[in-house]
């Protein structure tokens, strides 16, 4: 009887608790940083802005760039991310567990795409999964644009917005000039995007 009191109690805060959550549901169109080169003209050449509607979480790429690096077919051993590709990385994890596990949607300005489930960055990643993901690409003057839309049940989100965690990233260019770049990273000796500790939540709570 006691713990059911108790157990009573503790679905009644987490209900008033998140009742009282009040949240933006759409970001601020953001500039990414400059993460890592070993050359690049480009100056904030992309941009993002992340929606929720409903449970769907939506991020809106624009990239300025006078030419585009990329290929029409992916052969064997080849991925989005050895071309231009814009990325995102979300968490809708406990805050006590730190953003993992966490997943990786990429898409090129071809519209090819990698889904990715990562339960430790020091381990080997779940590659090969669908997790629903949308996409829509589109060549316009000067550059690119690309939306993902990712289902966050499909994550199991709980419902809280402010639980939503995660970055975007950009890679753009042929090596050795290729350049990376970030929402939230600061700038890095090398490139390595697999560091969920840079994950900030992606809209505004109260």
């Amino acid at each position: 009887m006691i713990f059911a009191r108790a157990l009573t109690c503790v679905l009644m805060m987490t209900a008033l608790h998140a009742k009282a959550e009040t949240c933006e549901t759409t970001s601020a169109r953001a500039p990414l940083g400059l993460v890592f080169t070993r050359g690049t003209d480009l100056r904030q050449p992309v941009n993002v802005q992340w929606t929720l509607d409903k449970t769907n979480l939506k991020a809106r790429f624009e990239v300025k760039t006078p030419t585009i690096h990329s290929k029409p077919v992916l052969g064997p051993g080849e991925y989005p991310y050895q071309f231009d590709v814009v990325e995102i990385f979300i968490s809708v994890a406990d805050p006590a567990q730190k953003n993992l596990p966490y997943y990786e949607f990429e898409v090129t300005p071809l519209g090819q795409t990698l889904q990715v489930k990562i339960n430790d960055p020091k381990k080997k990643f779940e590659e090969g999964i669908d997790m629903g993901l949308k996409i829509s690409t589109q060549k316009i003057a000067g550059g690119w644009t690309a939306e993902m839309t990712v289902p966050l049940e499909n994550l199991n989100w709980n419902g809280r917005v402010s639980q939503i965690t995660g970055n975007a990233y950009a890679i753009l260019g042929k090596s050795p000039n290729r350049s990376f770049w970030s929402q939230f990273m600061p700038a890095l000796p090398k490139p390595n995007f697999h560091q969920p500790q840079y994950f900030r939540p992606l809209f505004k709570c109260r």
